[in-house]
């Protein structure tokens, strides 16, 4: 009888566990999906892009001026530019320029929807409370822009 009911209490045991144990690893991979995506949500200053090759060695840095990416909820995001009409870099109300975009999140990728000719496919590098980087390969039609080396493209973002 001893013996029936330590058997009994061993196999409860282990159902329990092993049923609370799945559950608490998909919670877990759900917040960390939400917390991705939520770390993306707000306003991010395009601060410069960088030229790399092969080897992650930096050929060629731009500083970049007056973009902003706005990551919403539900996939809705604005890109964010502040030009006048002169062309110059005037970060005011009046000079604002907000164009509709969208965006999803797959893993540690994001696509950027700028119209339904124009996704970007990037790696999110790093993502920290302040700080963004994504990257992707260097387009075809990008190749007069960039050192001949250059495999790919990285952009920094600050919140």
């Amino acid at each position: 009888m001893r013996k029936v009911f330590l058997l009994i209490v061993s196999a409860v045991t282990a159902f329990t566990s092993n049923a609370c144990g799945e559950k608490e690893d998909s919670n877990l991979q759900e917040q960390t999906k939400d917390s991705l995506e939520q770390k993306l949500i707000g306003k991010w200053k395009h601060l410069f892009v960088i030229a790399l090759d092969a080897n992650n060695n930096e050929l060629k840095k731009e500083n970049e001026e007056c973009h902003y990416y706005e990551f919403l909820e539900n996939g809705k995001a604005n890109l964010i530019d502040y030009y006048n009409s002169k062309a110059e870099c005037v970060e005011t109300k009046e000079n604002e320029t907000k164009t509709s975009i969208f965006w999803t999140v797959k893993g540690n990728d994001i696509s950027i929807n700028f119209d339904d000719d124009h996704k970007m496919p990037f790696t999110i590098v790093n993502l920290k409370e302040n700080l963004l980087e994504i990257e992707r390969p260097i387009h075809p039609s990008e190749i007069d822009d960039y050192p001949s080396k250059t495999t790919k493209i990285r952009w920094f973002f600050q919140k």
